[in-house]
């Protein structure tokens, strides 16, 4: 699915992680904008999230997951996991796109995999070592299909999809000398020095030209100020 993502619509060769660390860090960045950890933990500080911004302008959004969605490490969310609509299972997304009115959609929906590193019944889907990419591509290519089976959903549709970390060690591009400094309560206490590794990325829309690749300098914290431009007046 990546290939037929390059090739149909935007590639990003230059979407970095937003710091030089691991898993839990940048998730956090990229659903947070900050970090108070450096390092992965059992149980996720309890930081404000993308998810209670959206709550506090009312804007719907929805978390459909394959297994266990991530912030189940935070506990504070999991009432909402367990008993809210706002998460709801990858198998159900194609039906609620196809069947459900454009206007009663979430307006911002994530996605997410089976995580290697977190309890699972199968595979994981997330292309994270040691499991193999077929499927996590096979995970990319149900959620490409559940977006473009609504004709409706998807002619004002934008898709993003990252990676949270990278998974090799031979990039020929290095970090841009892009310092991050310890926000408040932070565990750690020395600025990073730049961002992190380089990671894929693509832009999936009827808005972006097949083939076309943006050498634009972004990391996570890009898809915050997107939600930013579009629902918060930049905010």
């Amino acid at each position: 699915m990546n290939d037929f993502f390059a090739k149909n619509f935007t590639l990003c060769d230059r979407w970095f992680c937003s710091l030089p660390a691991g898993t839990q860090p940048n998730r956090l960045m990229s659903m947070s904008g900050f970090s108070q950890l450096e390092v992965n933990r059992t149980i996720l500080p309890d930081q404000k999230l993308v998810y209670d911004w959206l709550d506090e302008r009312n804007i719907t959004w929805r978390v459909y997951h394959q297994e266990i969605p991530f912030f189940s490490l935070m506990p504070r969310w999991l009432t909402d996991i367990l008993a809210s609509d706002k998460f709801r299972l990858l198998e159900d997304m194609a039906s609620d796109l196809l069947n459900t009115p454009p206007d009663q959609l979430p307006q911002v929906i994530f996605v997410e995999p089976t995580y290697e590193d977190s309890p699972h019944t199968g595979s994981s889907t997330d292309d994270h070592a040691p499991a193999g990419i077929s499927d996590g591509q096979e995970f990319l290519m149900e959620t490409y299909k559940a977006v473009i089976a609504s004709r409706a959903f998807w002619q004002g549709a934008l898709m993003i999809v990252d990676y949270d970390e990278h998974g090799g060690f031979f990039d020929h591009v290095a970090p841009p000398l892009i310092p991050t400094n310890p926000p408040d309560e932070a565990e750690w206490t020395e600025p990073f020095k730049s961002l992190g590794p380089r990671t894929p990325a693509f832009i999936i829309s009827p808005f972006v030209k097949a083939g076309a690749v943006s050498h634009n300098l972004l990391d996570h914290t890009s898809v915050l100020k997107l939600l930013g431009e579009k629902f918060g007046n930049g905010s």
